[in-house]
This record gives structure tokens, sequence and C-alpha cells, in this order.
């Protein structure tokens, strides 16, 4: 987007390199400052990129210099820019004063440093947009031309400024200082525009730099800090939970454990220097403000719900190993051989050298699953723990059922490895060649061919099976199996299914695979499927806002979690009859 309308910014400067000779002066006419401006979509913050590939100077130098950007009247004419540059962080000019009587008493005011801002006036051909955490617009002008240079009652910019003679040394040694440990540019020319001396420069410059680091609770789990109130928030929460769920027992959030959700309000309005007065009604809509803390406490208060997730896992977990990810790029799965066997090293003979080979064995990605919900005003303001029992057991139990079909999703789906086969193919020596129901026949094939799967230098991985996998229509056959595994005659013994563990899920029925059985490794061993979250994010999260299209509180739950397959040899499967 072209701009031709001409903006201007400046600052506050402090003269003392003008020449009286020459009758010219040095100045910083911007050091690209974040500017607060208006436009049709309305507020944003402007920024001035201040590398010299951004910043055409052509126009500038011998451009005007004028009175409070007067562009209309030759009288405002103060002089001209005589030369300019830009190195990345600020543009400076010499300009020179013309010797006109009229002008004068303006060149001696800003000599004198009664007249003590200077401004650039400026188009812009190319902006850059983007978004501020915080949803703020920045507008990055990253190809823009100086036109003229102004002296003003008031700048914009606040390092815009004159040059001072003899601090070049100082000036840089301060600015190489705020650079290193990431103050801006602003700070530095300010403490510079004050004749702050090194030593104590480098002070400020420390301090400004640690009080921009964010507040961290060192408690454990380490979380950032939401509020200032000593924790008021999650001890709210915690007293509410009560409430909701007879079997919490309340620890840090016993004095509001018989708190109703208009006495909550109530509290923390007066913690936070809110008015108090009002109804039950009003307290709540000023205490869910859209800047308040205070619908953090809901959330609180389902996420403690939805650590029964962790703490009471469904059994499908149990075949699928567990990893975290950075980022949502593809996870790739590599395997390392364990190189070739040791060979018996003669008396003063060399050692003979083998090789670790690696292979891709899978990929697979995470994604963003979500859910929103609402919780009315009139929930809220009736106190209606029975609605948000309901609605937490609502939440957790359809997260524990959503995320189990989502693995058995990838069990069923025989996802492709790295060598484009399915993970339960002939190729692979894990898929019978004819389907049985589990027997002892049956069971013995598939432990033998897992227990003669070789790593990738064919030596054998000796994978144990520990767990039976089945649908809920062979429940009663495999307890059958079990339960022959000790009979009176030891001949009668079924002893294949011995030491396993089975693991009924009735989704496989549900989606119609009622006859297909596996055998499973320990994925801590030999992990064939798998499963990451998001590091920081793990398990699902519940978040909340006021309602602004509807009344009362939106929540949503958000799980950043994907699943895949990573191998093959550490589970087989049977199609069954």
């Amino acid at each position: 987007m072209r701009t031709t309308e001409v903006l201007t910014r400046g600052a506050t400067f402090e003269p003392s390199t003008f020449n009286a000779e020459s009758n010219t002066v040095s100045v910083v006419f911007s050091t690209g400052a974040e500017t607060t401006r208006w436009d049709g979509q309305g507020q944003f913050i402007e920024r001035l990129d201040m590398t010299p590939a951004a910043v055409d100077l052509t126009r500038l130098n011998g451009g005007p210099v004028l009175a409070n950007h007067d562009r209309f009247s030759v009288d405002s004419v103060l002089g001209i820019v005589e030369t300019s540059t830009v190195d990345g962080t600020r543009g400076t000019a010499t300009v020179r004063f013309g010797q006109r009587p009229e002008i004068q008493g303006i060149v001696t005011d800003i000599r004198g440093g009664i007249i003590r801002s200077v401004s650039v006036g400026y188009t812009v051909q190319q902006w850059k947009e983007s978004k501020r955490p915080d949803g703020v617009r920045v507008k990055d002008a990253i190809r823009w031309t100086p036109v003229e240079i102004s002296f003003t009652p008031i700048g914009a910019d606040p390092a815009a400024k004159t040059r001072s003679i003899g601090e070049s040394m100082h000036e840089t040694q301060i600015r190489e200082l705020a650079t290193a440990v990431g103050v801006q540019a602003a700070f530095a020319d300010d403490l510079i525009q004050r004749n702050i001396s090194l030593d104590d420069a480098r002070t400020a410059i420390i301090r400004e730099a640690a009080g921009r680091l964010p507040t961290i609770n060192n408690r454990q789990p380490a979380t950032v800090t939401r509020d200032s109130r000593d924790g008021l928030i999650e001890r709210m929460a915690d007293g509410l939970l009560a409430r909701i769920n007879p079997l919490h027992k309340p620890d840090a959030g016993k004095e509001f454990a018989t708190h109703r959700i208009g006495e909550l309000a109530l509290r923390y309005c007066r913690e936070t220097g809110l008015s108090t007065l009002g109804s039950r009604a009003e307290l709540i809509t000023r205490a869910m403000q859209t800047t308040s803390d205070f619908p953090y406490i809901l959330a609180e208060v389902f996420n403690k719900g939805l650590l029964v997730l962790r703490t009471s896992p469904t059994p499908i977990l149990q075949v699928f190993k567990r990893a975290t990810v950075d980022d949502f790029r593809k996870r790739h799965v590599l395997e390392l051989s364990d190189g070739s066997g040791l060979s018996k090293v003669a008396e003063s003979g060399e050692i003979k050298w083998g090789t670790i080979k690696d292979a891709e064995l899978a990929s697979y990605g995470i994604a963003s699953y979500a859910k929103g919900y609402t919780i009315s005003f009139q929930t809220l303001v009736n106190d209606d723990m029975g609605v948000l029992a309901d609605l937490s057991m609502r939440i957790t139990r359809g997260a524990r059922t959503w995320f189990a079909g989502f693995l058995v999703d990838t069990i069923i789906a025989n996802p492709k490895l790295a060598d484009n086969k399915a993970v339960f193919h002939a190729d692979h020596g894990n898929l019978a060649g004819t389907g049985n129901a589990p027997g002892e026949g049956q069971l013995s094939e598939a432990k033998l061919a897992m227990r003669l799967q070789t790593d990738l230098s064919g030596n054998p991985i000796d994978a144990r099976p520990v767990y039976i996998l089945i649908p809920a229509a062979l429940e009663t056959g495999v307890d059958k199996l079990m339960a022959q595994l000790y009979p009176q005659q030891s001949s009668d013994a079924e002893v294949s299914a011995r030491n396993l563990t089975s693991v009924v899920d009735p989704r496989f029925d549900a989606k119609g695979q009622n006859k297909a059985w596996y055998l499973f490794a320990d994925p801590a061993t030999a992990p064939v499927f798998e499963y990451a979250e998001l590091s920081g994010y793990e398990g699902p999260r519940v978040e909340t806002q006021p309602g602004f299209n509807t009344l009362g509180t939106e929540m949503r739950v958000v799980w950043h979690v994907g699943a895949g397959a990573i191998d093959h040899r550490g589970a087989y499967k049977n199609a069954g009859v």
C-alpha cells in the first residue's frame, strides 16, 4: 500500500553542535520510534524501518528546513538539508540556515535551546502490517521517503534531536550497551540527552532491561503469575471446586469453599479496587469485564477436573508411547542400528571398525482440536452449581471419549511408514496370513513372529508381547483363554496367553472392527504407535473469556495433539474370523 499523504514525526532535543561560522547544526531527525496513528480501521502503531535500503534520501538531501511543517509558504523556509544518512538505527542530517533577517530570531532560539523539537516530514511507499500478541495493529514503513525537516514546538519521536559535540565515544558506548541487552534506542537517546555519565547510564540500562522480564512464580509447576494478590484466582477456584465436586477437599481455597459466585465477585472487586456497590448481577458483570482475571476462576475449576485424564487414563493408552513436540512441524522418527557385533582382537591386533546406520521409520504431526461452550449469565447469577458440575463432567468425559476414539482410529487406519507400506503388512512379518480367533496356536504364532523381528543391523529385537488388544466381541473368548492358563491337568494348559494383559475397547466394535485382534509389546521398549502433545500445553486445556455475542462466559477446550505409527516390529495383527 502506498501513502501519498505527507506524514510527520519528531521529538525534543538539546542543541550543542551549532556552528556559527557555517550557520549549521547536526540533527537526529528520526530513530523510527513507535508512534500512535489512526486510519480507516482505527488506531495502530507506526514504526519506521531505519535500514539504508528502506529509506530514500534523494529528496531530503538538498530539501527544505521548515518552520512547523508549513509547506505552503516560502516565508516558512529556514534553510536546507546539506547532507543526510541512516545507519540502521537512526537518521542524521546537517542543516544550514538562511541569512534572511526575518528568520534570525528563530535561528537564535534554536541556537540557544529555546526551540527544542525537530521533526521530519515523509511519505510512505510500502507498509508491512502485523499484530502484537495483545491485538494492537502495527504498521512498519519498510519503504519511505523523508522530504523535509522542520523545527516544531512538540515532536513525536523522543530521540530526534540536535547532536552534541564531543560525545561520540560516550554516545557510542551507551548505545552499544543498550543494544546488547535489548533496550530500545529511545531509552539510550534519553540518557545521552540528559548527559548521564557512562556508569550511571550502565546502571539505568541494566535496570530497564531487568524491568522488562516477565514475573515468574517459581513454585512447582512453574507458571506465569496472573495476579498480584497472592494467588487470589487460584484460591477462589479451589474453593469453588469444592462446591461443584463434594469429593474435592480444598486446600489453599478453604476460605472460599462456601462462597457463592456473587460473593466471589464482590471479593474480587474489593481486592482489585473496583466499585463494590450494586446488586449481585452488577458485581458479577463488573468482575467479568474484558480486562479482568475473574473469568480465569472457571477455567481453573474445569482444568482441575481434566486432571483425571492423567491420573486415570483410558486403557487404549497402554499400547501407545507418549511424546512431546516443540511445534506443529512433522515429527520424524529415525532408527539407529546397533552396528555390527564385537570382534575378537588378537594380541597387538587392530580393532575392526563397524558402522552405525540410520533410516527414517515414520513421520506424523500434531494439530489443534477444540470445542466451544457458553455458560449463561443466568447460571452465574443463580449460582447454579448443578449446571457447572454437569458441564465439568461433560467436558472431562467428552475429552476422554474423543481422545480414546482418536487413538483407536489411528490403529484402525493402519497408516503407512516411511517404506510406503502399512504398519501391519505381510512384508513386515506382523500380519497373520489367515484370520483366526485368538487361541493357543494363533497366539503362539503371533508371539514367535514378534520375537523374531530384527533391527536395522539384523539383530533380533526380542520384543515380548505384553498386551492383547481386542474388541468387546472377543472379550468372553479371551477371558476363557486366560482361565485355562492353570487348569487341573497340565496337559490342558493354554500357555500362549500367559503374561498377556487384555485391553478391551468397544470403539472397535462401534466402527465395525469386531473381529481383528492385536498383540503389542511394551511401548517403552518396542513402540509401534505414538501420540504427541505440544510442549508446555500437554493435555486438554480450558480457556475462558467474557461473552460478547452472547451473555455470560464463553469457554473453549483446546488440545494440541497428534498420533501416528513410528515402527512395525513391536506389534502383530490377526484379522480374525
